[in-house]
């Protein structure tokens, strides 16, 4: 075949665990003795020895439990919220077959809606309020975002606690606004003459 070599994997349903062993070591020590050589890909063939190595054993386990009537028996948890438009779930065979011929995707691209979920405002302190917001899908983006601050009018409440006694004809109180508006535009005077 122009010079290429050619490794056929044969039907391992109609040999012995031995043959197959066997076949394996023969593997080995042809790649061993022609490690330059890289057979072509085609349908029955490997392309690489580090693909030989890794996917003959693999080939031969499916086969042989296929063989012996393991049946693959997959289940998955639920899928993960969708994630910088990505989701996720672990699947695990119940049987061990130790094949994944039959086993479920485990990630799979989604879109992401985001969900806002916001505190309540604050008080209004000096002309804005504030407030903080979280997209509960954690989507990374920020197209439906609530507005966090806002312009106000905040109007201040006083409260104010009661005169001190009398000293050197003056008295003293303490105010403060319930509002916390941060002005003082009806702030109560704090000093009287007694």
């Amino acid at each position: 075949m122009g010079g290429k070599e050619y490794i056929y994997i044969w039907d391992v349903e109609k040999i012995s665990i031995f043959s197959i062993i066997a076949i394996v070591m023969i593997f080995g020590i042809v790649f061993a003795v022609n490690k330059s050589n890289n057979p072509v890909i085609e349908e029955g063939y490997f392309e690489t020895d580090t693909q030989l190595i890794t996917e003959v054993p693999q080939l031969i386990t499916e086969e042989l439990n296929q063989t012996n009537g393991c049946i693959e028996n997959w289940n998955c948890t639920e899928w993960s919220g969708c994630i910088g438009n990505e989701r996720t779930r672990n699947c695990n065979d119940l049987n061990d077959c130790g094949t994944t011929v039959n086993k479920m995707i485990e990630i799979e691209s989604c879109e992401c809606v985001e969900e806002w979920e916001c505190t309540n405002w604050s008080k209004c302190y000096e002309g804005d309020k504030v407030r903080v917001c979280s997209d509960k899908n954690k989507c990374g983006t920020m197209k439906d975002r609530p507005v966090t601050s806002s312009k106000c009018r905040c109007n201040e409440d006083w409260s104010c606690g009661q005169w001190s006694e009398c000293s050197d004809g003056s008295q003293k109180r303490a105010c403060n606004d319930e509002n916390s508006c941060g002005t003082s535009y009806t702030k109560p005077s704090l000093n009287q003459t007694c």
